[in-house]
């Protein structure tokens, strides 16, 4: 939490990134729209420059991230109750505290005087003098805030401080410890760097870093990822020249750990479930070398043309796509496939860095009912499998339910199944994190990376798998 303020951008600047910032979180808020696809959509229709766009991201994101922390501050300033106020006021004062208590490059005053001219916009006189009032008191008071006691109320605390779900708190806190669970919630408010992984069937690494280089970009090389890059750039790069001739992809680190975990090979047939968007998808066929079959499925026809799209920009020829429930495999696809990807669908409590707006979203509930899908979806990838073939199950979770318990309750149901090392597909610095053989957890707090498990499994048979 910002305590202390700098001088920074002067308040003019920044005038139409907050009232398009409003704009999104009014809708957020009243349509239930996922932050990224509104700003993404929102972005692609207006002209920003990178320093209000930068600023409009971090403001959306950032108030969404800290829901409950600004509600709960604003709440202890203001007479009137949040829920009785409008959309516009609540946002507006949401976003005013937000400002105060976590941009440190935002002056007190400014952050206070746009929050008063947007609510003489969208409001009244006399509710302008409430969002000043309240946003004042908040700036005063900003390093007193009376947070509840990290020793008589742990998860409390946690779930105010750092702004998560009383119920998702008080699970880490179940099942990591207190130490853990604090810091994997600090971790979670940590902005993701941006990462992109070169297509290895156009060029390398250091060729891509050379070009994205010479785009204007700030470019420094993934700590895991052998292809990946991560970078800064002002604009959007769905509009280099390098993206549109397919150099890269736009791909979380963790997520290029997966495919080579799988270990794909030359002239395989291998099955991709639950496929979409297609990142690994693609990533896969580079490690192919464009060379054999790659069964991109799917339960939904706009979520395959997604992987389809990408195949034609990154130049892949081998990936088919196909509409599959994974549940319900089709009776000729038994033991067809050389090698299986699983990423499931799951809570996707691993990577709330990226989606501030799922931690609101999800209920505990959630968890138990995605587990048994996850169960099923195994089965009918196992199904798929030839003997001696390497399914990799992946969830972008590190909730037990999604993850080992879903593993135990397979391998006691599935006599073919046996777990398989990934220690020889790891990175050298990750070799030791294998905890237990063909299982592996990574953990934003530990590893800076995103939140994933990831398991292989063998199916015994005369075939070696490799």
């Amino acid at each position: 939490m910002v305590l202390s303020k700098k001088s920074g951008y002067h308040s003019a600047q920044k005038k139409s990134a907050r009232e398009l910032a409003l704009r999104l979180l009014k809708e957020v808020e009243e349509k239930e729209s996922y932050i990224n696809l509104a700003l993404n959509r929102m972005l692609s229709k207006i002209s920003l420059e990178g320093e209000e766009r930068s600023f409009l991201t971090e403001l959306t994101y950032g108030v969404v991230q800290r829901r409950n922390t600004l509600d709960w501050v604003i709440s202890r300033y203001s007479r009137r109750p949040l829920e009785e106020m409008t959309a516009w006021i609540r946002n507006i004062l949401r976003m005013g505290a937000y400002q105060l208590l976590y941009m440190e490059r935002v002056p007190d005053s400014a952050a206070v005087d746009e929050a008063v001219k947007l609510s003489h916009r969208y409001g009244h006189k006399g509710v302008s003098g409430l969002v000043n009032a309240v946003l004042r008191k908040i700036s005063y008071e900003r390093e007193s805030i009376p947070w509840p006691s990290r020793d008589t109320d742990p998860a409390r605390y946690l779930s105010l401080y750092y702004s998560y779900p009383l119920w998702m708190v008080e699970r880490w806190i179940d099942n990591l410890g207190l130490e853990e669970c604090e810091a994997l919630c600090a971790a979670g408010n940590i902005p993701p760097p941006l990462t992109v992984r070169a297509n290895t069937l156009k060029l390398d690494r250091e060729e891509l870093k050379k070009e994205l280089l010479a785009d204007g970009a700030i470019v420094k090389e993934c700590r895991y990822a052998p292809q990946g890059l991560q970078l800064r750039h002002q604009g959007r790069l769905i509009d280099l020249e390098s993206f549109r001739k397919g150099h890269f992809q736009i791909q979380g680190e963790a997520s290029m750990l997966v495919p080579p975990l799988l270990n794909p090979q030359p002239e395989e047939s291998v099955l991709d479930l639950c496929a979409a968007p297609g990142g690994k998808t693609v990533h896969m066929a580079a490690l192919m070398q464009n060379r054999g079959t790659i069964v991109a499925a799917d339960l939904y026809q706009h979520r395959l043309r997604l992987i389809e799209a990408a195949a034609r920009r990154q130049g892949v020829a081998i990936i088919g796509t196909e509409k599959i429930d994974g549940r319900c495999m089709p009776a000729d696809r038994a033991g067809f496939f050389d090698r299986v990807l699983l990423d499931t669908p799951c809570s996707g409590l691993g990577v709330i860095r990226r989606k501030g707006d799922l931690k609101w979203r999800r209920r505990s509930e959630d968890i138990e009912s995605l587990s048994q899908l996850q169960l099923d979806l195994l089965r009918g990838a196992f199904f798929a499998l030839k003997e001696g073939g390497v399914l990799l199950y992946s969830a972008c979770s590190v909730e037990p339910e999604e993850t080992v318990q879903v593993m135990e309750k397979f391998l006691r149901q599935e006599p073919l199944a046996r777990l398989s090392a990934l220690s020889p597909f790891l990175p050298e610095s990750f070799k030791d994190e294998e905890k237990e053989e063909g299982m592996l957890y990574l953990w934003p707090h530990r590893h800076g990376l995103d939140g994933f498990f990831l398991c292989r499994i063998l199916k015994k048979g005369t075939r070696p798998a490799i």
